[in-house]
């Protein structure tokens, strides 16, 4: 989900449901809102305004930011 607000700028959550519906099937958009929303309580997205009833979002990481807990932590079996 990240990689799509890096790809489309900040885009409003219908904008972020149509680009997923291409490629995985028809996620609701209500399920997409849920997402985001999940994404910004990790602080990993944040708003950036609105439109009406309409949020726009941005990514609050960089690409590179949003990997580095992957590779800084061992992994462990």
């Amino acid at each position: 989900m990240l990689e799509t607000l890096w790809r489309l700028g900040p885009p409003s959550v219908r904008e972020v449901q149509q680009l997923c519906a291409q490629k995985k099937g028809q996620p609701t958009c209500t399920t997409v809102q849920t997402i985001l929303y999940r994404l910004e309580t990790k602080e990993a997205a944040r708003r950036v305004k609105k439109i009406g009833n309409t949020h726009i979002l941005a990514t609050a990481l960089s690409p590179i930011a949003a990997r580095r807990p992957l590779i800084d932590e061992p992994v462990l079996r």
